[in-house]
């Protein structure tokens, strides 16, 4: 528990904070999370690179 509570002190180092006080709310969170990650502006230039190119093409 010690090593729980150390741990726990750096929450403020993280983006994001899951408290898993109820087991479904915070996977919802986790997914929610993740796929927020896949929507980044680097992500998504990259997965659609040519349909940016082509949608901005003059």
């Amino acid at each position: 528990m010690r090593q729980a509570v150390s741990e726990m002190s750096h929450y403020r180092e993280f983006d994001y904070v899951i408290v898993n006080d109820d087991f479904h709310l915070a996977l919802r969170d986790l997914i929610s999370i993740v796929n927020s990650q896949t929507l980044t502006l680097g992500n998504q230039s990259a997965r659609h690179s040519e349909l940016l190119k082509q949608l901005l093409a003059p």
